[in-house]
C-alpha cells in the first residue's frame, strides 16, 4: 500500500509519517530530503518542485515490485500531483490511501519557529501555499495533529486501512 501523507508546512507531516513508516516497517520518503539530495534546497519555483516530485514518483516505484509499504511525505498541495502519484500507484496494482494532515494556525505558527530537520519552510512559505493549496475532494483521511496524539493518528489510519 501506498500512504501519501499531505497538508501544509508545520501540520506534523513528517513527525506522522516517520512514525507511521516505523510502525507499518515501510519504506519513507520525503520531498525535503529529496530535495537536498539532489542539491535544489532554497529552489522552490515550480520547475524545481516539479523536479523534486517527479523523482519521488521514481523512487516510490523502486518499491513496488517488492510490494513494499511506501509512506510518502510532501506537501502535495496541487491536486494534479496527488492525482499523477494516485494514477501512477494505481497503474502499478497498487492501492493509495491519502491522508492530510492538519492543524489549527497558531500551532502550525508556534512549530514553524524552531528549526526542524530538512524542511526549510517557514511561516511565510506557510502562508504562500496555504493561499494555493487546492483541497482534496475526494474521501480520504483528516487527521489534526494537534488535537490527537500521534500514536492516535497511526492507529486512526490503521483503522481506516484494514478495513
Amino acid at each position: 500500500m501506498i500512504f501519501i501523507v499531505f497538508g501544509l508546512p508545520g501540520t506534523g507531516k513528517t513527525f506522522f509519517s516517520k512514525r507511521l513508516a516505523e510502525q507499518l516497517g515501510a519504506a519513507y520518503l520525503n520531498t525535503d530530503i529529496i530535495r537536498e539530495r539532489m542539491n535544489k534546497k532554497g529552489l522552490y519555483q515550480e520547475h524545481e518542485k516539479e523536479r523534486v516530485y517527479a523523482q519521488l514518483l521514481n523512487e516510490m516505484e523502486k518499491y513496488v515490485p517488492g510490494n513494499s509499504d511506501v509512506v510518502i511525505d510532501g506537501t502535495f498541495h496541487l491536486k494534479s500531483r496527488r492525482m499523477r502519484f494516485g494514477q501512477k500507484a494505481e497503474s502499478l496494482g497498487q492501492t493509495v490511501f491519502f491522508i492530510e494532515i492538519r492543524a489549527e494556525e497558531k500551532t502550525v505558527k508556534e512549530r514553524l519557529r524552531a528549526p526542524r530537520d530538512h524542511s526549510e519552510a517557514g511561516y511565510a512559505a506557510y502562508q504562500k501555499i496555504r493561499r494555493a493549496f487546492e483541497p482534496m475532494d475526494e474521501p480520504h483521511l483528516i487527521l489534526w495533529s494537534d488535537k490527537q496524539g500521534v500514536q492516535e493518528m497511526i492507529d486512526h489510519t490503521i483503522r481506516h486501512t484494514d478495513g
